[in-house]
């Protein structure tokens, strides 16, 4: 594992730990579209902070930016804007149904998510041949001023 891999799964546990600490202030009950759409949206910017640390790290010249453009989607976006989607079906239809969290019980859905969006973080799908692979370091944000 790389140091910026260790560093960022410290990251997920610091933040497993915070959120026990702080847990308080958050509701004991939530609508289960509200719980999909808050962890899915927290699935998300874990993957927008990881592509902006990379681009970072890109410009500055400490990762070589040799990768070539292929017609390829990351499976951590897939799922993240997947989920997303799911948790804003389920909340707009106003699905009845309600999750009862105590403050370990959210912790630990905090860090479960955190640490399934960290686990897939290198995979892609390609879709000439279709397949799903482990790229290392793919980038998904690409700005072009022409």
């Amino acid at each position: 594992m790389s140091r910026a891999a260790s560093f960022e799964f410290f990251l997920i546990c610091l933040v497993g730990v915070l959120c026990f600490l702080v847990i308080s202030s958050w509701p004991d009950s939530i609508s289960i579209g509200r719980f999909v759409l808050s962890l899915s949206v927290l699935f998300l910017v874990q993957t927008l902070l990881r592509d902006l640390w990379l681009l970072v790290q890109q410009k500055s010249g400490r990762q070589p930016e040799g990768k070539q453009e292929k017609p390829v989607f990351c499976v951590e976006s897939v799922v993240g804007i997947s989920a997303v989607i799911i948790g804003c079906c389920l909340l707009f239809i106003a699905v009845p149904t309600t999750v009862y969290l105590n403050a370990m019980e959210w912790s630990i859905a905090v860090f479960l998510t955190m640490l399934l969006c960290f686990m897939l973080k290198d995979y892609v799908f390609e879709w000439r041949p279709w397949r799903v692979y482990k790229e290392s370091g793919h980038v998904n944000i690409i700005v072009r001023w022409r």
